[in-house]
């Protein structure tokens, strides 16, 4: 004989429950059950594995390579602003050099501007002419890209234009005029 009373316990049912309420409570317990297994074999088959075991290595082993592709992106992140703070750094070197800027400029303009726009300022900027005068660049040392009025450079203007050019920026004019020799 089947003791009713134990297995309704097991079912966590009072004490005053019948075969039937004992044996729905079965059933409901065999279809929960099935339907546990159903999804456990669906999560095996998605992550390719054949056990239980093997998915919670596939898991512990996608987590560890998360945590490792953060590190990276971050490591990645701190050397792509290490490169970017070197290149204005060189950038401002080379307007400093080329006496494209004032002590002021460097201190509360550029730090405000973004890499292109140093790199266009670097292109187009005059140089300052200071209290002492123009500080001529070393000889033989000619800028990368060459200075231009009305989008001319030196050799494209016409005799007029140079003689409207020294009347106008007496200083571009002698830069150009440098620049082509």
């Amino acid at each position: 004989m089947v003791d009713l009373r134990g297995i309704a316990a097991a079912l966590q049912l009072g004490a005053d429950a019948d075969g039937t309420a004992v044996l729905a409570a079965v059933e409901r317990t065999v279809k929960e059950r099935n339907e546990a297994i159903t999804q456990r074999n669906t999560l095996l088959q998605a992550a390719g594995v054949a056990t239980v075991e093997e998915g919670v290595g596939l898991i512990t082993a996608g987590v560890a390579a998360l945590d490792s592709s953060r590190a990276l992106a971050a490591r990645v992140e701190g050397l792509e602003k290490s490169a970017e703070d070197q290149k204005r750094a060189d950038i401002v070197g080379r307007i400093k050099a080329d006496g494209k800027c004032t002590p002021a400029m460097e201190i509360t303009v550029f730090p405000a501007m973004s890499t292109a726009a140093l790199e266009q300022f670097e292109k187009s900027a005059p140089r300052v002419i200071g209290k002492t005068g123009i500080r001529e660049p070393a000889r033989g040392s000619h800028p990368e890209v060459m200075p231009t009025w009305n989008g001319k450079t030196w050799e494209q203007m016409k005799p007029l234009e140079k003689y409207q050019l020294g009347r106008e920026n007496i200083d571009l004019f002698n830069a150009m005029r440098e620049c082509a020799r």
